[in-house]
Parts: structure tokens; sequence; C-alpha cells
């Protein structure tokens, strides 16, 4: 791998030369959260002129290689006094910000014409700041995820919240820009994301799930069956999603015992969880996690090593498909989470410090004049997108687009519907397969087809639709596209214009292009597991958290490259691989890993604070965190005992009083401290209501009505009309849609009678498993 360093005061400092962002100048003003910097630096990824104006960045207790990697691409900005602010700011297309005071100050300062204003805030910019990760992922639902032996909640120990803030700040700002200087519409200055709400998103799916009949229990902990399992020198996750993954995971295993039926589906073996990894877990144990890969890849079944996030940049698949690049000082950081097919992947030289003169003498702002009318609500109204997800990471991606009012067209197969549909769901209910609450999560505001693309009948209906398109986004693993005549150069003879943005799993090249993946698969991969759970016991999962992620980072690759497209470039094709975005997650834990080798601590800060959570005396979970300096307070005020470490005092003092005078008593004295949440009482959250982020959705037709989560956005950059429709039926546009692309109704008619394409699904009934043989086969791999 090459070094990423390069000579002093080189123009490419100032951001990707090829990226799709050329031109556009983005401000960091006062950035002191990371969420704030990763915004900034996927910006400059993706070629923004990003400007860091008095940056006071205290992260990872003053790692220099952290700071490295976060300003890389971007321009230092040194002493800039309140007479030069405006010059500044005038000078930007958007503004990146996260202190509160300065927010303030800037939105009642700011000129006319000013650039727009992206605030990154704990709880909203009304709320009341003073959050932390730790606090934030257990008031948002994610430490619950996680169940120690102790029976008590963990957070994941790595920036999640920060990381998907990050990436919502980043589309908003993109489709803040799509949406301005357009004379007919006065577009807002300020756009603020929280980060509390960002979490919540990532678990959305618990909110819907006791209200829509037949989605089954919210299951918690989450944890993949049969999981993270140790051998003979370390981890490994064994994944079995699919009836495929299990029959062929049971014979690899080759234990008589889970030849049974009561293990058949996700479902039940999530119901059997226990007995499954006991009889799983002797097996696993008879050999190294490197032979289990290696089987794994052999016989088709996910099996993926459990990593710390520094061992994550030694993955040769990985370093040889350029995912990480080298410092100077030999640290290994990951490179940018949105490439653009046909250009090198941006280095990124090390951040170079500029005056103000310099700063705003090359700003290239207002060049760029909108090119179809917009409201700054549904910035891409007009714009079709024909979506060719399946699952949760590219789902979620082209689901944003639709709540900016693109007309997003679902693909399914007639007789193979979206696997989203088919899992956690009763399939005992009338219309099962519309009852999946992350369905209806990631697939609201769209219209949906059934077309079988196997056929030539098929095919051409789908580049009479990419034809019609102006974004095509997907998420099959690399050689899909490519098998079915749909290649970069096929698809640019069929449509020059088409914004093309897919997300594969390890990327488009590389040793790992046709391996599939999932989001547990990344959990493993980028060290997010291995730091999840108490030192002694095993990592712990975090469901699909990656998924959203990744598919905001896929909606910022689609809005910036119709931004490249508006101001005059070619359409391109960009790839957001659902490693890319874990390792952005894991980026900072893993460059402190190459320095300070990572270990599990469960809650416990090494520096700085006393954390715990623990329950309270009415047996709810309490989080709360105690600046060193408040503790001698805190246990001075009490007849607390100093027996054992501060976290076991601390979770004492939490037992001894009902769950909200321990949250009252820990703030009095200077700390603070939340009641733990699973999610699923998010729409009742004070902050998501005084924000408006609760929406009740059209009632759907099979469901009902459902009350969501907005996106984590105020003032919305995107229409709550268009957040607030419901998921549509399997096949229900199938006609429409063909009749828009050009088809009469004789045609519609032929085409659904012959099975090309539905308008309806009849599910066939589920084969039996084959149990004639409980030891691999060879016909079966």
């Amino acid at each position: 791998m090459a070094s990423s360093t390069a000579a002093a005061g080189s123009i490419r400092s100032a951001g990707d030369q090829n990226g799709p962002l050329t031109g556009v100048t983005v401000i960091e003003l006062r950035g002191e959260r990371l969420a704030t910097s990763l915004c900034g630096r996927v910006l400059a990824d993706l070629g923004a002129r990003v400007l860091v104006a008095e940056s006071r960045l205290t992260v990872a207790h003053d790692q220099p290689e952290v700071d490295a990697y976060l300003h890389r691409g971007k321009l230092l900005v040194d002493h800039v006094g309140d007479d030069e602010l405006g010059a500044l700011l005038r000078s930007a297309d958007v503004v990146i910000v996260d202190d509160f005071g300065v927010a303030e100050e800037v939105v009642g300062s700011v000129p006319e014409g000013a650039p727009p204003l992206v605030s990154i805030t704990d709880y909203g910019f009304a709320g009341a700041p003073g959050g932390s990760e730790f606090l934030l992922q257990a008031e948002g639902g994610l430490a619950a995820m996680h169940d120690t032996e102790s029976g008590m909640p963990v957070w994941t120990n790595a920036p999640i919240g920060e990381t998907t803030a990050a990436a919502f700040a980043a589309a908003t700002a993109l489709g803040a820009l799509i949406g301005r200087e357009v004379p007919s519409v006065v577009a807002p200055k300020r756009y603020d994301v929280s980060v509390l709400e960002s979490v919540l998103n990532l678990l959305a799916a618990p909110t819907m799930q006791g209200q829509i009949p037949g989605a089954g229990p919210y299951l918690q902990p989450i944890q993949m069956v049969p999981g993270v399992m140790r051998t003979l020198d370390g981890w490994v996750l064994l994944v079995a999603i699919n009836d495929a993954h299990w029959e062929r995971l049971r014979r690899l295993l080759a234990v008589p015992e889970l030849d049974d039926e009561r293990f058949d589906s996700l479902d039940r073996r999530f119901q059997h969880a226990a007995e499954v990894r006991a009889l799983v877990a002797p097996a696993v144990a008879t050999r190294s996690t490197a032979t289990w890969q290696e089987l794994g890849t052999a016989h088709s079944v996910p099996i993926t090593a459990v990593l710390a996030p520094e061992q994550a940049s030694a993955i040769p698949e990985l370093r040889a498909a350029g995912f990480f690049a080298t410092s100077s000082g030999g640290i290994h950081y990951p490179t940018a989470p949105i490439r653009r097919r046909g250009t090198p992947l941006p280095t990124q030289e090390p951040a170079r410090r500029v005056g103000v003169a310099e700063a705003v003498g090359g700003s290239a702002t207002g060049k760029r004049k909108a090119a179809w009318q917009v409201d700054h609500r549904s910035p891409l109204r007009g714009i079709r997108v024909a979506d060719m997800t399946h699952y949760a990471a590219g789902p979620y991606g082209s689901c944003y687009l639709a709540a900016l009012g693109a007309d997003v067209i679902h693909v399914e197969a007639p007789a193979r519907p979206d696997y989203l549909r088919m899992t956690g769901v009763d399939r005992t209910r009338d219309q099962w397969w519309e009852r999946n609450p992350w369905w209806h999560l990631v697939d609201r505001g769209k219209r949906d087809v059934a077309i079988d693309l196997r056929v030539p009948d098929g095919q051409a209906a789908l580049r009479r639709l990419l034809k019609s398109c102006d974004i095509l986004i997907e998420n099959f693993s690399a050689r899909v596209l490519d098998d079915n005549g749909l290649d970069e150069v096929s698809l640019r003879e069929l449509n020059p214009d088409l914004v093309v943005v897919r997300v594969p799993a390890f990327g488009l090249d590389g040793p790992w292009r046709d391996r599939p993946g999932m989001a547990f698969d990344m959990d493993a991969l980028s060290g997010s597991a291995f730091c999840t759970g108490a030192a002694d016991e095993p990592p712990l999962l975090s469901g699909a958290i990656f998924d959203p992620l990744t598919g905001m980072l896929a909606a910022t690759a689609a809005l910036a490259g119709l931004l490249r497209r508006q101001t005059g470039g070619s359409a391109a094709t960009y790839e957001v691989p659902l490693i890319g975005a874990a390792l952005l997650a894991m980026a900072v834990n893993g460059i402190i890993g190459q320095q300070d080798a990572t270990v599990r601590r469960g809650n416990r800060d090494p520096a700085g604070s006393v954390r715990q959570i623990a329950r309270s005396s009415d047996g709810r979970a309490v989080a709360a965190s105690i600046p060193l300096r408040c503790w001698g307070a805190i246990t001075g005020a009490t007849d607390a005992t100093t027996e054992g470490t501060p976290e076991e005092e601390l979770a004492r003092l939490i037992g001894r009083s009902p769950a909200a005078r321990v949250v009252e008593r820990i703030e009095e004295i200077g700390g603070r401290a939340v009641v733990v949440s699973n999610g699923t009482d998010a729409l009742s959250h004070p902050a998501l209501i005084r924000r408006g982020r609760v929406i009740a959705a059209a009632p759907h037709p099979v469901v009902g009505e459902i009350r969501q989560l907005g996106y984590p956005v105020a003032p919305g950059v995107s229409d709550e009309s268009a957040v607030g429709t419901p998921a549509p039926l399997f096949g229900q546009d199938t006609r429409a849609v063909l009749s828009e692309l050009g088809y009469d109704e004789a045609e519609i008619a032929s085409l659904i009678e012959r099975g090309v394409a539905a308008d309806e699904y009849s599910p066939a009934p589920a084969p039996r498993p084959d149990r004639s043989n409980t030891h691999l086969k060879e016909s079966a791999i």
C-alpha cells in the first residue's frame, strides 16, 4: 500500500479534485465533536474544499494520529476574527457547526444570501446539550441490544451515534445545496441534526414492532444465532439467515442434534437460541478461526472472523481492494467510504494551514445554478430513481431519496419478493409478506413493481425503466449487474445521464468482490463486535446498525452525483461498500488500537469519568456518567462505602433509589444520567415530540396506521408527507409504471399472464428441508 504522504501545500489538500463536489466550499465552524469532523471528511473525500475554522477538536484524548486522519484533505484556517467571519461565511456553500452558542450567534448574524447552516447537536437545537456517546447510546436504545452475563446493557465503546449523525449531516448539506439559489423559494438558514435521533434511526424498527399485527415480538438483546462463538484461538461469527445457509452450516458442523425441525427457521432458532448455541459451541471450539473462515468460503456458509479494530487493516483482501491507506507515521486508516468509478481513490493529503484571505480567495461559490425548479422540502421532486435494492442498506438510502421528493420505484421479482418481507413475521397471518417492520421503515414513500429480470421481456422492461430514470441504486453482489448485461458501458449507452449508486458488501474490485456480506459480517470484521461487551465475556453484535449508516452514505453519493450533473459534469457510477461504512465508524478505534491494543471494557471509562449502567430500586436500568472531579462530591454526600471499584460503587448508588431520583441526584452534583431505553418507547420521547419527529403515516391497506420516526433533521430538509406515505404492497404499481413506460393494456396483461410481471404475490408452499444426510454433501454446496 502506497503512503498517502505528499508535499506540504499541495493543492490536493483542498479536497479530491476529481470528486463530484469539486468547486463546492464547506466550512467546519469551530467544530468540537467527532460528527462535525467526520461529516467534513466525507465531503472532502467527495471533492469539496473543506475549511476548518478554529477547530477545538479534543477527541480521543488528544491522539494526534486521530486528528490527522479527521482533517486529511482539509484546509485549517487560522485566526478568524469576528470581522472576518462574515467574509468567510459568504465564501462558502454550506457551513457545518456543532457549538451551541456559536450556532445561535451565526444564525442571528449571517447576512442574507449566506449559505445554509447544518448544526449537529445532542438533542436538537432546542434541546439541552450535555450528552455523550455513552449516554446517547443508552437513551437511544443501542446499549439495550447488548446484554452481558450480569444482565446489564453495555454500550458499543465506539462512536456509532457520531458517525451516523455525520452521514445525516452530509446528506442534509447536499440536499440543501440542491435546493438553494431558486428565486421562488426561501430556504431556511439552518438545519439541525440530532445525535440522539440518529441513534434512534439506527433502530427505528422497534418503534413499529408492536404496532404491526403479526410482526412478532421485538427480541432484546439481539444476537445472531448461532452468532459469536469461541474457536481454538479467538472468535468467529456464524450466520444463518436463510434456509440454505442453515442447511449448509448444519452439515458442516456435523452435530446430529441440530437436525431438529424446531431449528428450521431463523425465527424459531431465536426462540431456542440458548439450546442452539450449546450444541454448536463444542464443535466450533475444535478448530481455529482461520480454518473456520476457509471452510465457510469453500462451502458458501457465512463464517467471519471477529477481529479487533486494529486488525482490520491487516486483512489482505481489504488492503488489496484499497480500503486502507498509510500515513507517514505508519498508521493505517480507512480510505473514502464513497468511491467514484473510473477515478483514483482520494488518498487525501495532510491538512494545510492557510490564512483567511487565501481561504476566501479560493472559493468558487455562486457559480452554480439549479438545473430544475425545486422546493427546499422536496429538492428531488421530478427526479426518478430505479431502486434495485433488497434487505436493508440499499433500501434505506433510496428511502431517503423518496423523502426528498424523488419518485422511487422499487423493483422485485414476481416469484421472489425482497427477502426483507420474508423474515421476522408470523406466516400464518393473512398477507404476512406485508408485515415486516423493517420493510415499513426502509420502503416507505416508494412505488413497487414486480418484474422477472431473468427473461428477455423482463430485461426489456427494466431497460425502459432505466432509460427514464435519473438515478439507479442497487446492492446486489458485484457480478449481478454485469451478468445481466448492465455493466458500466451498457448502462452509459442506455442512459448517459444516469447516476449509478452501487452498494456491494466488499466493493466492486478486489479478491472479495463476489463475496456476499451483511451488517453482521461488518460488525465482526470492523472491530465493532470485539469492542462491545465485558472484558471476560464474548464479543457482542449490534444488530444491523451498519445498514442505515451505509444507506445514508449511499444517499449522499446519489446527491453528490446529482450536484455534479447539475453543474455541467457528467453522470458517473459511485460505489458505497458496506465494509467501508463500518470502517468509517470504527476508524478512531482502529487508529488508537494500532498504538494501544483494544480491550473490551464494558461500560468503564479508562479516563475522565466514572460510568456505569445498573438497576435502580424500581427495576429500571440507569446509565450514569460522573466526571472524576465530581466523584468525591457524590460519595461524600451519601452513606456509600468505598469498597470495590468506583464502577461497583456507582452501581450500588444507582440501586438505592428509584430511577427518577437517581437521575436527579447525579445531575445535582454535576454528572449526567438517563434511563436506558430499548427503542420501543422512542415515539414518546419529549425531545422528538418537541421537534416534530414523530410522524403518523397514512393507513396501510394491511397493517393500518403506523406512527414512526422522521429523519433526525429539523426543520426537515425532507418532505414529511413523503416520509408519511406507507410502504407499498407487493407489485401495487406494476401496471401504472409499465403504462408510463409505454406498454399498452394488452401488453401489460400479457406480461402478467406469462409471469414476466406481477401485481400481487402468491406464495408457494415452503419445501421441507432435506434430512437424508446430516453430513456435508458436495451436491449441496
